[in-house]
């Protein structure tokens, strides 16, 4: 039993490891050669564990290798546009200036209900209120409205103003994160006084957040 704990564990750290090195995508946003290199790992990493006679060499170095196939493929992939179209693919246009292009359709073995319901995805009901429909490359769908479908926005309606800041978490759950004072500009001090002011410590606080104009808000823990 013992072994069987040591095994999962190497090999749960190192596919942690390989999936690190292929970068944060979620499955949906994965390029076909990622797809197929994560599938291929999940596929490796189950023998050893299921099989204790098969030694867990035979598992990491599959692994690795597998990794080290990706690095090229995406390290040619930067240096030549061919190798690059021809790993991944190339986007495709499936609206054309409000037009269905039922040839790329038939290509990709898309229906028009599955376009449509792509659409409603991005909330968009009408496919009159399309202009260009693009299939990119990870299968996603990318939408540009019509000019009188578009969202009004602040620039169109010429109203002044400041781009916002993100809201950094400087207390989670009681504790002080010290990088988030560092790029908010703040200190401790500046965040007790606040809480202070609001009868609480930084234990008692579930969240507190700031931003570069030091606006905060605090959410106390439960019963505090």
């Amino acid at each position: 039993m013992l072994v069987l704990i040591v095994r999962t564990t190497i090999l749960y750290a190192i596919v942690v490891i390989a999936l690190r090195l292929m970068g944060k995508r979620q499955i949906s946003e994965m390029q076909p050669s990622e797809l197929v290199t994560t599938i291929l790992i999940s596929n490796i990493v189950s023998l050893p564990i299921e099989n204790t006679d098969i030694p867990i060499l035979a598992g990491i170095l599959p692994i690795f290798l597998i990794i080290c196939y990706e690095v090229f493929l995406s390290f040619f992939s930067l240096k030549s546009n061919r190798f690059r179209k021809m790993v991944t693919g190339t986007p495709i246009v499936v609206v054309r200036e409000g037009k269905i292009v039922q040839n790329e359709l038939e290509k990709l073995r898309m229906t028009v209900e599955d376009l449509l319901e792509e659409l409603r995805l991005k909330d968009i009901f009408s496919l009159e209120d399309v202009y260009y429909a693009i299939v990119e490359t990870n299968g996603k769908l990318s939408v540009l409205q019509r000019f009188s479908a578009a969202t009004v926005q602040n620039k169109d309606m010429q109203i002044a103003g400041t781009d916002p800041t993100p809201q950094l978490v400087v207390i989670s759950d009681g504790k002080l994160m010290e990088q988030a004072l560092r790029d908010c500009g703040i200190d401790r001090q500046f965040v007790e006084d606040k809480l202070a002011a609001s009868h609480c410590r930084i234990p008692d606080v579930l969240l507190m957040t700031c931003d570069s104009y030091r606006n905060i808000r605090i959410v106390k823990k439960e019963g505090n």
